[in-house]
């Protein structure tokens, strides 16, 4: 970045050590203080897209949606921009928008599979192929997110929701034994859910509020639903 003096360079590793340690407002309060200060037509990109970010972690995606948009892609480094279509996928999912979020995601695979330097990519990759599975999966195509889902990392950010999500086709394929085990790495995981889904993180809470009558729970409805269950031990 071409930051125009080191204070500005400062302040700005700041605001991204707030928004990792998950204090988002002071982050984006430190952001929005930096574009005004700003001069240089790639700084500013970099600030108002790590401004979006940080107003899709506190849930106000459609703050995100006009932030993000007033962002040029073009200014930001090629790295970036496939930043920009992930955290663009994230901001349309959060909308609702699925269709819209895999097209997002499949834009930044592509520019994956043409980038250079793969290692500075690799966390982004791994979250986007993890995002790829879980929208793939919400579109009911489960043929195609069963296998990615499966492939996601437990040290993967998307790894809570891909096993949510990857238990949610197996059951709608009749894999009742192998939801239960999907269901059930969750149930004794610490990992945590992104925060733009709050549908997820109530599922998460819930489980984990008392894990074993959940767990009974989801075993007698998968039970009821197939003989196959009926060998598993309540």
């Amino acid at each position: 970045m071409l930051m125009q003096t080191q204070q500005l360079i400062k302040r700005f590793d700041r605001a991204l050590e707030r928004a990792r340690t998950g204090a988002c407002a002071g982050a984006l309060q430190e952001l929005e203080e930096l574009e005004i200060a700003s001069e240089h037509p790639q700084d500013i990109a970099a600030l108002r897209f790590f401004q979006a970010t940080c107003l899709t972690d506190m849930g106000r995606a459609g703050e995100a949606l006009k932030r993000i948009s007033r962002v040029d892609k073009n200014k930001l480094e090629f790295s970036n921009q496939i930043d920009y279509e992930y955290e663009f996928s994230r901001i349309e999912r959060a909308l609702g928008h699925t269709r819209d979020a895999l097209d997002h995601t499949e834009t930044a695979l592509k520019m994956v599979a043409v980038a250079g330097d793969k290692q500075a990519i690799s966390v982004v990759s791994r979250n986007l192929y993890a995002m790829r599975g879980i929208l793939l999966a919400e579109s009911d195509r489960c043929d195609e997110a069963i296998p990615i889902l499966e492939a996601v990392p437990m040290d993967d950010e998307g790894w809570v929701e891909a096993k949510l999500r990857l238990g949610d086709c197996q059951i709608k394929k009749r894999q009742f034994r192998e939801a239960v085990e999907s269901y059930s790495v969750v149930i004794s995981g610490e990992q945590k859910a992104d925060p733009i889904d709050r549908k997820t993180a109530i599922r998460i809470s819930d489980v984990r509020t008392s894990t074993l009558e959940n767990t009974r729970r989801l075993l007698n409805t998968l039970r009821r639903s197939s003989m196959v269950m009926k060998k598993i031990p309540i």
